[in-house]
């Protein structure tokens, strides 16, 4: 099958044509009135054969006509096909890449829900301790120091911004699910 392109010059060489014969058809048919008027039977004859020729090959290229802009409308749906084809691989590949991120994002958090209890446990522990070594008369050294102060904001803020965007994420990529 040929291209929409192709078909499309070809439907204008067709339209062109037919508008050419169409032309040609009304003047011989003025010319054989003419003729007819003046009683001049063998011209009337031989301008009803070109009528004729004309008619049947307008009638030939209307049916041309008719072809072509059927196989341009198979054709853009052929081309539109493909198109959305191409494009359904691509969000499908997209979609599946996703998919992976958040499968090795799991064991990420698992690891990090980890690493927090393990700093819940060992907050734990040193209050504890510091309870029994301010109990005894000493005085423990505190966490709270601008570098840690700094560390600590810094991973809050990130781990709160990773949240939103990854449940952000997710709640869309279950209305992709649901609809595909």
């Amino acid at each position: 099958m040929s291209t929409p392109e192709k078909l499309r010059e070809t439907l204008a060489d067709v339209i062109a044509k037919h508008d050419a014969a169409s032309g040609d058809y009304t003047l011989l048919h003025s010319q054989w009135h003419d003729a007819a008027a003046k009683g001049e039977d063998a011209k009337a004859d031989k301008l009803e054969i070109e009528i004729e020729k004309a008619r049947r090959l307008m009638q030939r290229l209307e049916l041309r006509r008719a072809s072509l802009e059927h196989d341009i409308g198979d054709a853009d749906a052929v081309e539109a096909a493909a198109r959305a084809a191409k494009l359904k691989a691509t969000a499908d590949s997209i979609l599946a890449r996703a998919g992976k991120r958040i499968a090795d994002m799991e064991p990420l958090a698992a690891s990090l829900a980890e690493a927090v209890r393990e700093l819940e446990s060992d907050l734990h522990l040193w209050k504890e301790a510091r309870h029994y070594a301010t109990t005894a008369g000493a005085t423990p050294e505190g966490f709270a120091t601008q570098e840690n102060d700094a560390r600590v904001s810094r991973i809050v803020e990130s781990l709160g911004m990773s949240k939103t965007r990854t449940a952000n994420i997710s709640k869309e990529l279950s209305r992709v699910s649901v609809f595909m």
